[in-house]
């Protein structure tokens, strides 16, 4: 089995080395407001022992939107260099994603700025050229960062959201629950969310 769905109308493109964290956030949220089949991000979607280039290349074609999550490093020399390589796994994404007519939604996290268009590879200046890009922080901003970027996948992909209330922020809920229950905290931590209690989740370095 290739993937757990034949087709996902999201399509996460990201930098492992830099940017894994941050495409887990949105793909946690970007999940519960559009469905757990909605969204792909390879970690999540894909088996072990995956050839993964025509995989990748078959979801674009059926997919509706590529987000391509930009990281603060973005503007140093190795993830210049990066890019500028044909074989390159975030390029290839984009690339395809341009040649299939996809739309393109950048998400500068954190801050990031992306490259000028001159530094970057002509094969994919559009991305960035002709495509909005969308800032997404860590502070009190987020949640409205996040609506903006969602509105606009609905309105150029056709994509909608599943229905919103509380069972939304108790659906993010297990899915933190999930990664962080390793003291057996789970239920009294449910329960506080049950409750309209709000979740703050700090996350570091693995050391």
């Amino acid at each position: 089995m290739l993937a757990k769905t034949d087709t996902y109308p999201l399509f996460i493109s990201y930098e492992r080395d830099s940017s894994a964290g941050y495409s887990l956030t949105l793909y946690d949220h970007l999940s519960v407001h559009f469905g757990d089949g909605a969204v792909f991000r390879d970690a999540q979607s894909i088996g072990a022992g995956t050839v993964w280039k025509p995989v990748f290349r078959k979801l674009i074609k059926q997919c509706r939107g590529l987000v391509v999550v930009v990281a603060p490093d973005w503007q140093e020399p190795r993830m210049l260099e990066k890019l500028k390589d044909p074989d390159g796994w975030v390029r290839q994404e984009i690339v395809t994603a341009l040649e299939e007519g996809k739309g393109i939604f950048p998400v500068l996290c954190r801050g990031a700025v992306a490259p000028p268009l001159d530094l970057l590879p002509e094969a994919i200046r559009p991305a960035f050229d002709n495509f909005n890009q969308f800032q997404f922080h860590d502070g009190p901003t987020w949640r409205q960062e996040l609506e903006v970027l969602i509105a606009d996948i609905e309105q150029r992909t056709g994509l909608a959201r599943l229905a919103r209330g509380a069972s939304a922020e108790i659906r993010l809920c297990d899915r933190v629950l999930a990664r962080l229950d390793r003291n057996r905290q789970a239920a009294a931590l449910r329960g506080r969310v049950e409750a309209g209690e709000r979740l703050f989740v700090v996350a570091g370095n693995p050391k």
